[in-house]
């Protein structure tokens, strides 16, 4: 080695040795490991190779061996060079290419192998990416049922036409790369019986864990409710119920049969830890609501898109549409109330928008059967949507204490058929309706 290019030693341990050589790319780093030893500086900002003269900490100066002239590869060598060292680095379960953290950003397209059109693969990074691409694609998914090589092939291709600037590489570029890779990673299957399986256990080796909690994370948001430690996931402007479903099924589709229950565990553990938040910092903003296209903001009067960063779980299923008018519901109000209560029910059902209670307010409808109390329920329940109302009766409010627990992050409580029953205590409706600090 020393013969074709730069090789320095220090004479106190003949088994270690630096090599120099020029290259049209960066290489990416690697850190001294353990195992194999192997470090790689591909740029400045990876730090300082120590130069002959310089004094090595165990006394002896480093001196250079063989030739004084680095080579200079050529983008094809260079290419050749990072994929040896990534397939050494393979073959003992380390990690090279799939560290760098340019290429991590495409992990979860590879896992899933369906395109990302956000990402873009700049100039001067093209050639690593896509090398790093090739061979994460075909260890991961060759041999498996679902995407056939020329699929695989075909998704390589899209990713290098759609997401790389100013430009794609050539063809010829690309089809040295693919063959390159399926060459190495079928020799492997050949020699192990499943590409996976370099270095006696790559997968577990790489670290499923790690893997699968960051690319689920990247994909979805999750909120863990602390006081509950319930998983909740983002979805069209509202935070849900079924994070540990939905983290399951996509772990699953992720890995499949590699993915232990106790790994699973593992994952939802980490997803979990990094996602905790407190329910109070849910819908904490009282003057903003929640609704199918946006956060309206009622003392500003501003509209909003929904921004995944607002916390929310108190969605209303209504539209904003400033140039909205309704066309039956003041026939209706006409029909079964006087005229001096129509302003006063329309306030009512406004006033339970707020999701506060400043004035002190428990409303009765009065009135015989037939005039419009649970058409007007109905349409109170229907603004609010089902999710957003409970129905607990005046009777259980005050004779079960148990029942107090289910108006928890309703919007308004419709007991539609109010108990003749006596109220003696109520206390627990001074509770419900008066403002405390």
């Amino acid at each position: 080695m020393a013969q074709k290019t730069l090789v320095e030693q220090h004479k106190d341990n003949l088994e270690k040795a630096h090599m120099y050589f020029y290259s049209p790319m960066p290489f990416p780093k690697k850190g001294a490991d353990g195992v194999i030893g192997i470090e790689v500086k591909g740029s400045g900002e990876h730090g300082l190779a120590f130069c002959s003269p310089s004094i090595h900490q165990d006394g002896h100066p480093y001196q250079i061996i063989g030739t004084t002239e680095p080579v200079v590869l050529n983008t094809k060598q260079a290419r050749e060079m990072m994929q040896h060292i990534n397939r050494i680095c393979l073959k003992y379960g380390l990690e090279y290419f799939e560290k760098d953290s340019k290429f991590s950003r495409l992990k979860p397209m590879i896992q899933r192998v369906i395109i990302n059109p956000t990402l873009r693969i700049p100039k001067g990074e093209r050639h690593l990416t896509l090398l790093s691409t090739a061979d994460s694609l075909l260890i991961r998914h060759l041999g498996k049922r679902k995407k056939t090589e020329e699929q695989l092939k075909d998704f390589f291709i899209q990713i290098n036409d759609r997401l790389c600037d100013p430009e794609p590489l050539p063809e010829n570029e690309i089809s040295t790369i693919w063959k390159d890779a399926l060459d190495f990673a079928k020799t492997i299957k050949q020699k192990t019986g499943d590409p996976k399986n370099i270095g006696g256990g790559y997968q577990e080796k790489s670290n499923i864990i790690e893997e699968a909690s960051e690319s689920i994370r990247s994909t979805y948001k999750f909120i863990t409710i602390e006081e509950s430690k319930d998983i909740l996931y983002y979805k069209d402007g509202v935070c849900i119920l079924g994070g540990e479903v939905l983290i399951e099924k996509e772990a699953e589709e992720l890995f499949g049969y590699e993915l232990s229950n106790k790994v699973l565990a593992e994952i939802k553990g980490h997803i979990m830890r990094k996602t905790y938040c407190s329910r109070t910092e849910f819908d904490a903003d009282l003057t903003i609501i929640n609704m199918k296209n946006g956060l309206y903001d009622i003392q500003k009067g501003e509209f909003k898109q929904h921004n995944p960063e607002y916390l929310s779980t108190n969605q209303i299923p209504i539209i904003y549409n400033p140039a909205a008018k309704p066309k039956l519901f003041g026939k209706f109000l006409s029909e079964v109330l006087y005229s001096a209560e129509i302003r006063t029910a329309i306030e009512l059902m406004a006033y339970t928008f707020y999701r506060d209670d400043p004035y002190e307010l428990y409303c009765i409808l009065i009135g015989i059967g037939a005039n419009g109390k649970s058409v007007f329920t109905a349409i109170l329940t229907a603004l609010h949507g089902h999710n957003n109302v409970s129905n607990v009766t005046l009777d259980s409010l005050i004779n079960n204490r148990f029942a107090v627990a289910d108006l928890e992050n309703k919007n308004v409580n419709i007991d539609t058929e109010l108990s003749s029953a006596t109220i003696k205590d109520i206390a627990i409706l001074k509770k419900l309706t008066v403002d405390s600090p």
